[in-house]
């Protein structure tokens, strides 16, 4: 029983949720590929959401590659 009872404590460490000391990295929550015309040619998302968030999403990605400013084009696309 002794045995028992020291081999379930000896993982114990592993169920806690240690407070890291470093900041975490940050993680992919979803995988958008876009055509100019702003349709969506391939989702993949790694957090559960609601349809009503992965259209939001979706048109939140769209309207901030849009808006971006002239300065973050490479220069080839600027003499176009």
């Amino acid at each position: 029983m002794a045995a028992k009872a020291a081999a379930a404590g000896s993982f114990a460490h592993c169920l806690r949720t240690p407070t890291p000391s470093f900041p975490l990295p940050a993680v992919i929550r979803f995988f958008l590929l876009q055509n100019r015309a702003g349709k969506t040619r391939l989702a993949k998302y790694y957090t559960p959401l609601s349809d009503d968030d992965k259209l939001r999403t979706e048109v939140r990605a769209q309207g901030a590659a849009v808006a971006r400013p002239l300065a973050a084009l490479p220069p080839h696309k600027l003499c176009m």
